[in-house]
């Protein structure tokens, strides 16, 4: 293993456990001296924000040494926490603490902004061409590994003390900023490119939604997808730690349990569930199984009356979202032509933050006039109405019927596409 490479794996892992406990800690922070309600409503500003912020910020990637930028990204991550851990151990009013966390948590956003265009653009400057996917391989088990460790570390530092958990974090962001720090990467790209990054995203933006609206198949699925984001986003951001505290009155141990057997149903869907359902059934089915299993899953989640039969049921919500959004990733992507893909990509990260933003700000809504559990059934009954909404999109079972080698071009052969 190269040096340079085994930097970036450093890298990936310390930065991705000191951000997981600080989402932790703070999440079930705000639930517990606050409520579901603030937390809905810190999240949808913050997603609203980030929605805006990426393209405004990521080309800043593009201006300096990616390894500078990530360094000093996570500097001020430190910061960050350390003021936020003052803040909290602060004698002051609830209402002024929470509005300066959310002053601090927004500078938060903004950082993330800029880093993480360069985090992800940083792994083909550290790895030569022909080593690049063996790297990715190997990032994306280092990272699914730790989505099952860290919540459980994190909710064990929350057992001893929020404040010892945000310290902790602190300190681990001050050695990813050393090791980004030797990491290697290239130059900035030249000034006149600098000029284009924003120009070049908001023109990505603006073709790929006509393109969205050009091609049939492409436009109900985008609906579809981001509707059930809408839903299940809320439902693992907010309900589920409101469920643990309010519901079952457990501490954030058990919080930590149920993030990491969500994580248990994604690594299970890519490992063995998606490989299994392609050898037995159909591709246009798989899509709908997916959410159908996921909304089981929620329904049964919020109708369960033991704690550890809610965690123990956790893994499905995940593996069925899992299934959902990995079954027929390749396909769109090579029915594009390849000079459309990363306008799609553009639009498909707009929806997100979109579609997170709009149910974040609902439920936060909602929870101020109904009990979560009518809030989760509600949305867990619209999710099982999309799985079968899915099997309705037009020519979708002709275009999960294609081999791989068909695929090429297809939208373009299919539709009268101009961008």
């Amino acid at each position: 293993m190269k040096k340079s490479e085994l930097f970036y794996y450093c890298y990936k892992l310390l930065s991705s456990l000191s951000l997981d406990i600080f989402r932790i800690l703070i999440f079930w922070w705000v639930i517990s001296e606050y409520g579901g309600e603030e937390l809905s409503s810190l999240l949808f500003i913050i997603t609203l924000a980030s929605f805006i912020l990426i393209p405004l910020l990521g080309p800043i990637s593009d201006f300096y040494i990616k390894s500078r930028i990530l360094s000093y990204s996570h500097l001020a991550y430190a910061a960050c926490f350390f003021f936020i851990f003052l803040n909290i151990s602060s004698e002051a009013s609830v209402d002024t603490k929470f509005i300066i966390f959310g002053c601090i948590y927004f500078i938060i956003a903004v950082i993330t902004s800029i880093s993480s265009p360069a985090s992800n653009a940083i792994m083909a400057e550290i790895a030569e061409s022909e080593r690049l996917p063996l790297v990715i391989r190997k990032t994306k088990s280092i990272l699914s590994s730790l989505a099952l460790i860290n919540p459980l570390l994190a909710s064990a530092l929350g057992l001893i003390s929020i404040e010892l958990g945000l310290i902790v974090s602190g300190s681990i962001a001050l050695m990813v900023a050393l090791v980004a720090f030797k990491m290697k990467s290239s130059e900035p790209i030249s000034s006149h490119n600098q000029e284009i990054g924003l120009r070049v995203w908001s023109k990505s933006i603006i073709q790929g939604w006509k393109l969205k609206f050009q091609i049939k198949i492409e436009l109900w699925y985008t609906i579809i997808v981001g509707f059930t984001n809408l839903l299940i986003t809320p439902f693992f951001l907010v309900l589920i730690p409101l469920f643990i505290k309010e519901r079952f009155s457990a501490d954030i141990f058990a919080y930590g349990a149920a993030e990491s057997a969500i994580a248990i149903g994604i690594l299970l869907a890519a490992l063995l569930v998606l490989p299994y359902l392609n050898k037995k059934l159909h591709k246009s089915w798989i899509c709908s199984i997916g959410v159908f299993i996921s909304g089981t899953g929620v329904i049964l989640a919020s109708m369960s009356e033991n704690l550890w039969l809610f965690i123990g049921i956790l893994p499905f919500t995940g593996l069925g979202i899992a299934v959902f959004t990995m079954n027929g990733m390749s396909h769109r992507l090579l029915a594009f032509p390849k000079t459309d893909r990363s306008k799609i990509s553009a639009v498909d990260l707009s929806i997100g933050n979109i579609t997170k933003a709009l149910g974040l700000g609902v439920t936060g809504y909602f929870i101020g006039f109904y009990d979560i559990q009518i809030i989760a059934l509600t949305y867990a009954t619209l999710i099982l109405i999309m799985s079968f909404v899915i099997m309705l999109i037009p020519d979708w079972k002709e275009f999960m019927s294609l081999r791989h080698d068909q695929l090429e071009g297809y939208f373009e052969r299919k539709y009268s596409i101009t961008t």
